[in-house]
């Protein structure tokens, strides 16, 4: 019996790092082909949550954890925020100390899901936690998405306060690189300011992301 639980054990770790290593192509592929990773990982939904729910354990932690950050964005882009939520949480969960790369991601993706969700105290809670992580381990690029989106949590409570937190990502993601990121911030600061009736300014903001897109 004992070593039949081993040969199981065995052959699920070895099913865990095929799918580990599947997540984590998919995840720079994406860069790229966005659809047709989508429609792979669609095709292997079972096993990946098969495999998530064997690693999302403390003996295999760090698997876990590094195929719950991989899997992230397909969960977003996929309008699975539920279920991406439920496992980040849990591999947030299993080392809520963890000052690293891995953690600072997986924090950024908690706001990432928990925007598309509507939870919107959560965004702000996990983009903090991602943006000074991303500080800790001199992570441009994750900060940028995390203060971004400290921006966006605020849009529907604190008119100044979302417009000052704009103001302040939008540079941080242009040093990231992050264009996206940079834009959105721009958006939401000339929001802002036309909510309270600067039209003027918003248009001076908003206008050179706008013509960049249509350069």
């Amino acid at each position: 019996l004992q070593q039949g639980c081993g040969e199981v054990a065995q052959t699920r770790d070895r099913h865990l790092d095929h799918y580990l290593r599947l997540a984590q192509e998919a995840e720079l592929g994406s860069v790229h082909d966005q659809d047709h990773w989508r429609t792979v990982l669609e095709a292997e939904h079972d096993n990946i949550h098969a495999a998530l729910q064997w690693a999302l354990t403390p003996s295999r932690a760090t698997a876990g954890r590094l195929l719950t950050a991989a899997m992230s964005f397909q969960w977003l882009i996929r309008s699975q925020a539920q279920e991406g939520l439920g496992f980040v949480r849990r591999a947030l969960e299993l080392d809520p100390d963890d000052a690293s790369v891995v953690g600072a991601r997986l924090h950024v993706s908690r706001a990432r899901l928990a925007m598309v969700a509507g939870r919107m105290h959560e965004v702000a809670e996990a983009a903090a936690a991602a943006e000074d992580l991303a500080n800790q381990v001199d992570d441009p690029a994750i900060g940028a998405q995390a203060a971004t989106m400290r921006a966006y949590s605020l849009f529907f409570v604190d008119t100044a306060g979302c417009h000052e937190q704009a103001r302040r990502a939008a540079p941080v993601s242009e040093a990231a690189g992050d264009a996206f990121n940079h834009d959105w911030s721009v958006a939401l600061e000339a929001y802002t300011l036309d909510r309270r009736d600067r039209h003027s300014q918003a248009v001076e903001v908003a206008r050179p992301a706008y013509e960049r897109t249509r350069a």
